[in-house]
Order: C-alpha cells, then structure tokens, then sequence
C-alpha cells in the first residue's frame, strides 16, 4: 500500500483550534521513499473578507516569530490557501483520501481542519484526507521503545539531533523549515526501522 503522502506543519495562534487562528502551513508531497517531490507555503489571515479574526496568544507569537499585522499584510484568505493546496494535490494525483504525515500530526490536523472550515469546505475537508495518519512523533518513540534508537526526548529537536539533521530557527519557529526537517525525520524513521529489522532476521 505504498503511495505519496502530504506531510503537513504549521504554526498557529495558540493550542486550540476551536478558539486559536491558524497563520501558517507547509505542504509537502512524498514518495514511498520519503522523498519531497512538491511543496506548499503559505502565511493566511484568518481576518480577511469576513473569514473571521485572527486570534493569537502572545507566547504562540514568540515562539513562531510571526505577528498579526504580518499575516493581515502578507496572508492568504482561507479559500485561497485551501484552493492552492488542493491544486498541489490534484497535480499530484492526490485529491481523495490522502494520507497526512508530521510530528505530532494529529495537532497540524485539527488547524488544517480549522482552514477548511473557514473557507467554509469542511465536505471537502473529510473526502480530501484520510482519517489515517502517520506521527512521526510516535514512530520515534516506538522505535526507541524497540532499543533501535535511543533519544532523550521525541520532540523534533531531540530527534533531529539524534539523526544529526539540520533544524535552524533564526527567529523563531517555521512551518516550512520544520516541515522539511520532519521530511529528513520520516526517511531516516523508515531506514532505521528497515535496518532495525535486517539485524533481526
């Protein structure tokens, strides 16, 4: 059941995303090898034509370097960042039932949930991504849990520096930037858990 899949980061107003606005997403298209393929970024505002207001904590804003005057300045409305992902999508042939990857991705999944409904396309939101997932979060943990690697901690960070992958933050948080270092995450998951098994057979 190999096939493409679509990890997804992003950066938000809070924790909540019943309450909290969602500023930013990355998209990446992956092969079966875990390879980046296709990309997608965007900065959204949530307050543009109606779609709302942002809402954002002050400490949310600090940890991602983001502010609401960027997103109101520079950011999509809702429906255009979900027309522009979907295009991603189809040009990849992955318009129905698509496999969502990230660290912690059940989080990114709620905000990516919350877009959809203010572009007012939560049908399409249920018929474009599968209800499964795959956390890169959890594999390290179980993999950890197996003794084939061994972290102090299965925050990206912790699992970047154990596969001694490249995550730099110059001012604060990025979806983009962590969505490609969680892309080098999710290969080396996959070589390890394949390596971890040929030691055992």
């Amino acid at each position: 059941m190999k096939g493409r899949l679509l990890l997804i980061d992003t950066e938000t107003g809070g924790l909540d995303p019943a309450v909290h606005s969602i500023l930013s997403i990355a998209a990446l298209v992956l092969n079966y090898d875990g390879q980046v393929v296709d990309q997608y970024y965007a900065l959204i505002n949530e307050g543009e034509e109606n779609a709302g207001f942002i809402t954002a904590t002050e400490g949310a804003l600090k940890v991602n370097g983001l502010s609401v005057e960027r997103c109101e300045q520079e950011g999509l409305h809702p429906r255009g960042v979900v027309r522009e992902l979907l295009g991603m999508l189809l040009a990849n042939g992955m318009e129905k039932g698509c496999t969502l990857v990230g660290h912690n991705v059940a989080f990114d999944r709620d905000f990516l949930r919350r877009l959809f409904a203010k572009a007012y396309a939560t049908e399409l939101f249920d018929t474009t991504f599968s209800h499964r997932m795959l956390c890169t979060q959890s594999g390290a943990g179980l993999l950890d849990q197996a003794g084939v690697i061994q972290l102090s901690s299965t925050s990206l960070d912790a699992v970047c520096k154990y596969f001694d992958i490249p995550l730099e933050r110059v001012a604060g948080h990025h979806a983009l930037t962590d969505a490609r270092a969680t892309a080098e995450v999710f290969r080396r998951l996959m070589l390890a858990a394949r390596d971890g098994i040929n030691a055992r057979t």
